[in-house]
């Protein structure tokens, strides 16, 4: 028995509905988290781009002097994400940028986590005499 007329459009409306729906929205949601879970960008100077400013972030924070070795590396795969990109491979240019990116995040984490470091000492340093010199009632010459 075939339907015609507003009971078919009824009956399409209903398929559409139950199944055909919630499919699509499946299917978005698969498309969607396979793109976010490879992590790669269509454009990998952009990445690039990224990797520039996380390497200078990191100069800045002071990390060619306190975490040379993270930043030599991060360099060095900005390099070879610009010889990639330069030679058309854009996934491996891609991959080496994010490489680049992490390791310039290492380093100024590095760097930052040695300034601190040291101003905490100093700060400590100051109050153990700073405490010494309240104990011992002014300057700290008398015993």
């Amino acid at each position: 028995m075939k339907l015609r007329g507003a009971g078919a459009a009824h009956l399409d409306y209903r398929l559409y509905q139950r199944l055909l729906y919630p499919l699509s929205v499946a299917l978005f949601l698969c498309l969607g988290s396979a793109q976010a879970q490879t992590g790669a960008s269509a454009v990998p100077s952009e990445q690039i781009g990224r990797a520039v400013l996380a390497i200078e972030a990191a100069r800045q924070a002071g990390a060619p002097d306190l975490a040379p070795e993270s930043l030599a590396q991060a360099e060095s795969a900005l390099l070879d994400a610009q010889a990639l990109l330069a030679k058309r491979k854009n996934k491996d240019a891609d991959r080496a940028a994010m490489k680049s990116i992490r390791y310039a995040e290492l380093s100024f984490g590095q760097a930052r986590y040695i300034t601190l470091k040291e101003a905490v000492e100093e700060k400590s340093a100051r109050n153990a005499r700073l405490r010494r010199e309240l104990l011992l009632g002014g300057d700290g010459d008398n015993p």
